[in-house]
């Protein structure tokens, strides 16, 4: 028997626990959530944008995030973080990434956006220096 016969499936656990809802990050907490109603003011912006492409359950997204936290910190008001959820059912979301070249792979990703467009993708694992 598979284990999301046994246990109902992924998706009533995480509705249960409320799983991937917050980010427990303070620089953080507020941090915008990439979605398909507000994708082109985000992305079309005039500040570059940095999004963080991440899925609840995935150990190294939430590894990073206390470098992204630091990063809000640093680069308040220059840059945008914004989170993005893989698993999120965004298709527009999905289609820019796909159009731009940058659909995400791998996890976490993080896309930088600049002037409405892709500059830069980098996926895994990064520290303050890398970023």
């Amino acid at each position: 028997m598979a284990f999301s016969n046994r246990m109902g499936g992924a998706q009533p656990w995480r509705t249960q626990y409320n799983v991937g809802r917050k980010t427990a990050l303070s620089a953080m907490a507020d941090t915008t959530d990439l979605i398909d109603e507000n994708m082109n003011e985000i992305l079309k912006g005039e500040t570059p944008v940095l999004i963080d492409v991440y899925a609840p359950w995935c150990g190294p997204c939430r590894l990073i995030e206390p470098v992204l936290e630091r990063c809000a910190e640093k680069w308040s008001g220059e840059v945008n973080l914004v989170k993005y959820d893989a698993e999120s059912k965004n298709k527009g979301v999905k289609m820019e990434f796909v159009m731009g070249g940058v659909h995400p792979d791998k996890l976490p990703s993080l896309i930088l956006y600049k002037d409405g467009k892709p500059v830069a993708k980098r996926a895994g694992m990064i520290t303050d220096d890398e970023i």
